[in-house]
């Protein structure tokens, strides 16, 4: 008993404190209150004081159906701390912060409970808040994925169309680099002078070893040209008319 009552002593200290303290008996009345818990609860001290804590902190949707056995069932080294829900005269119910300190007597017999709780209410809505956040992000990402996901399809789509009108152009097409290697020829071309197995355009059309003395690749890449018109005659005696462009300038 003698424990009992040197924490309710404290009381002069912890009036003043901004945590509500909240003391209980071995029969789980209120037996002590300070200021903070009537301002966090909206209660008056004389209307909490002397009644069974059940009336007021039992019951509350959010936590166990029996708290008070729930926190005794649970207790580790006489104490408990969770979060809860606590209901406040109006109604509001908010949630808080709970540590709870079984007081014992000198023989070690269960005297009571020392609850001390602070709300955290802001604290809750800065993580619904950041809850929000991502999910709108998480949102946002999965739109902006499945648009682009929408527009890469459109891309392949007029890609291979231009690649298919191309290909069947009744004029031959043939894309080189600058280093003379050939990297794609449309059919009529295909048709006239075969595969490209890895060869050079002068080897493909000219039976060359070496590049023409007249080419458009020397005058489009390395004379930085827009285009470049010229004839070619190929191995078997075909004139052709040549029109080079850059791809990327």
């Amino acid at each position: 008993r003698s424990q009992f009552l040197r924490v309710h002593q404290m009381a002069g200290v912890l009036e003043s404190i901004q945590e509500s303290v909240i003391i209980t008996d071995r029969k789980n009345r209120i037996v002590y209150v300070n200021p903070a818990t009537e301002k966090m609860l909206g209660y008056r001290r004389s209307q909490l004081i002397g009644a069974s804590a059940g009336k007021y902190f039992e019951g509350i949707p959010g936590n166990p159906p029996s708290l008070a056995e729930y926190i005794r069932r649970h207790s580790a080294d006489r104490g408990w701390e969770g979060e809860i829900f606590d209901r406040r005269a109006d109604g509001t119910l908010i949630p808080v912060h709970l540590a709870m300190t079984r007081i014992n007597d000198e023989e070690g017999r269960p005297r009571g409970y020392v609850g001390i709780s602070h709300d955290i209410s802001s604290l809750r809505a800065v993580e619904e808040a950041r809850r929000r956040y991502t999910e709108r992000i998480e949102e946002e990402v999965k739109k902006r994925t499945e648009e682009l996901h929408l527009i890469a399809g459109d891309l392949a789509e007029q890609e291979a169309r231009r690649d298919a009108s191309v290909s069947n152009m009744a004029e031959g097409v043939v894309v080189e680099d600058e280093n003379y290697q050939v990297k794609f020829m449309n059919k009529t071309l295909l048709k006239k002078f075969g595969p490209v197995e890895d060869r050079k355009c002068y080897q493909i059309f000219i039976g060359r070893k070496s590049p023409c003395p007249v080419c458009g690749i020397k005058e489009i890449i390395r004379e930085k040209k827009d285009y470049f018109c010229y004839e070619l005659v190929d191995r078997e005696g075909r004139t052709y008319e040549i029109v080079s462009s850059p791809l990327i300038k």
